[in-house]
């Protein structure tokens, strides 16, 4: 019978690891000030604590300053169970652990999230201005549009003729009467801006451009004769000229366009869309 004298006392081998604490969480949602860097099993193929299939060893205690708390306490009451319920390794880990992992705190995220939101404001900040339909879906910048008026003088009553076949599309030809009753009538601006006198033999004949800033410009072509000189100021309501059939019209007839940076828009006059596409008697509001 061996006695408890003969009984060898082994020391503990160097690598065995000391009981972690399994149980990292506190009652009130904060992490333990003695968690450990690795917690447990992380889920298979997350690649966090993984080396060799063999399971995360715990390593050295953390301390209090050294353990950073994910969730703040208001989302891990028992309201949240599915936010409560995160696994022990993603709520509680040391910040350098969490950052190796590409998870941040909630400061840095916040910081992330202001900065992504000052970035998205700046992209839909053009939004911002009110845009209004010309017809069919068309849509033009409403704040950047001057106040257009008929090119004709106040109280006319002119039919505003379309059709899907015109050159170019949004283009506008303006009758009163019929036939060659119409020569002779004066055209006058429909805003203010800086006039460019042009002429073509062929289609627009004598044509007069003004330009209005912010790329905006109305033609006024067929003129019969031409009131305005080039590079001449001119307010709403100036006479440009008179209606003609120049540039080999068969009849008398003004024709007008809107233009924004060089391509012709569907007209706005008086801050009514013109039909498309059709004929439409429009009164003028140029006074």
């Amino acid at each position: 019978m061996t006695t408890s004298t003969d009984i060898t006392r082994r020391p503990i081998a160097a690598s065995v690891k000391p009981v972690v604490n399994r149980s990292p969480v506190s009652h009130d949602g904060s992490c333990a000030a003695g968690v450990t860097k690795e917690i447990g099993r992380a889920p298979a193929g997350s690649g966090i604590g993984e080396t060799s299939g063999r399971v995360p060893h715990a390593a050295r205690p953390a301390s209090a300053a050294s353990t950073t708390r994910i969730l703040p306490p208001v989302l891990m009451s028992p309201i949240m169970p599915q936010v409560r319920d995160f696994p022990l390794w993603l709520r509680c880990r040391p910040a350098a652990s969490l950052r190796s992992v590409g998870i941040f705190t909630w400061r840095g995220a916040i910081m992330r999230i202001s900065r992504l939101a000052v970035a998205a404001l700046a992209l839909l900040a053009p939004l911002a201005f009110t845009t209004t339909a010309t017809a069919e879906g068309s849509t033009v910048d409403a704040a950047a549009r001057p106040a257009f008026e008929m090119p004709f003088p106040c109280g006319q009553t002119w039919r505003a003729g379309t059709r899907s076949n015109h050159k170019p599309l949004y283009a506008i030809d303006f009758n009163m009467g019929s036939g060659d009753s119409d020569k002779g009538k004066p055209v006058i601006a429909s805003a203010g801006g800086t006039v460019d006198v042009r002429y073509a033999a062929s289609g627009y004949g004598n044509y007069v451009v003004i330009n209005h800033g912010g790329g905006w410009a109305t033609y006024y072509a067929h003129l019969g004769s031409v009131a305005v000189r080039d590079g001449q100021r001119v307010a709403r309501g100036a006479r440009v000229g008179t209606v003609g059939k120049s540039g080999g019209q068969t009849y008398t007839h003004l024709h007008y366009e809107q233009r924004l940076n060089g391509n012709d828009v569907k007209a706005i006059l008086h801050g009514k869309a013109v039909k498309y596409y059709g004929d439409i008697a429009t009164k003028s509001y140029n006074c």
